[in-house]
């Protein structure tokens, strides 16, 4: 079943923060999107997950985190 743009981009950020390959190309096989736009939103996963790991790792090591808002 297709899914609708926004929880498409939705899963294939999520896939990409999770590095799972082969949910990327399955979603983008399984739906009508542009690979530029799939690409991106894998990107941005990527990117997020990296964030993420790297806010951890700050956590773990005492260093002080500035954030937007100061959620971290």
């Amino acid at each position: 079943m297709a899914l609708k743009r926004p929880a498409l981009i939705a899963a294939l950020t999520s896939a990409g923060s999770n590095g799972d390959d082969r949910a990327f190309l399955r979603l983008y096989t399984e739906n009508r999107i542009s690979l530029e736009v799939a690409k991106a939103a894998f990107a941005r996963g990527k990117k997020i997950a990296k964030s993420l790991q790297v806010i951890e790792t700050c956590k773990e090591t005492g260093v002080e985190v500035a954030t937007i808002g100061g959620a971290a």
